[in-house]
């Protein structure tokens, strides 16, 4: 929730709800970080999942992210329902929650985590296994964070662009990019 309220309160979904509805950042691209995982989303009275599927709604790129989420990565029922859940809820833009749910951009964060070389593997697991399709586990995994900061070869940014310039002016392959 934040080492202070005052932390808590900036990090907060309603503080992004402001950002994006402010005249100019709604087009802004923004991962929003943790998505309920060390704030024990799934206690009572603690929706903070749940508004920021909301706001997901308000902006076009707005993004959260599940990893380094233990009660997920441990398979917690009440925990996998509720990203299934969320994952499932329409956001408005002919979009679901599942196009802007993210893995994995804070992996640095798995390092302290006991057998953190599965934690992807079991995330997608669960997941898989409590229903979500092999699509939404694609953009899970992958395809929304590609979205997020323009790599994407269907929809190239100015990230995709400005970094197959950069590997071709120091001769080296954008292999990598292929798989996008």
């Amino acid at each position: 929730m934040g080492a202070t309220t005052a932390c808590k309160d900036r990090s907060s979904p309603g503080a992004w709800e402001d950002l994006v509805d402010t005249t100019g950042f709604g087009r802004m691209r923004i991962n929003a970080g943790h998505f309920g995982g060390n704030h024990k989303d799934t206690s009572p009275g603690h929706t903070w999942s749940d508004e920021f599927v909301s706001v997901m709604g308000k902006a076009p790129h707005f993004y959260a992210d599940v990893g380094n989420w233990d009660e997920l990565a441990a398979g917690k029922p009440e925990v996998i329902n509720k990203v299934i859940r969320l994952m499932g809820t329409d956001i408005g833009h002919g979009e679901q929650a599942a196009q802007r749910i993210l893995f994995g951009t804070d992996w640095f964060m798995l390092s302290k985590e006991t057998n953190w070389p599965g934690y992807a593997d079991r995330i997608h697991q669960h997941l898989k296994t409590a229903g979500a399709t092999g699509l939404e586990l694609e953009h899970l995994m992958y395809r929304n964070v590609l979205d997020l900061y323009g790599l994407n070869k269907a929809s190239p940014g100015k990230n995709r662009t400005r970094l197959v310039d950069y590997y071709a002016g120091k001769g080296l392959s954008p292999e990598w990019l292929a798989l996008t």
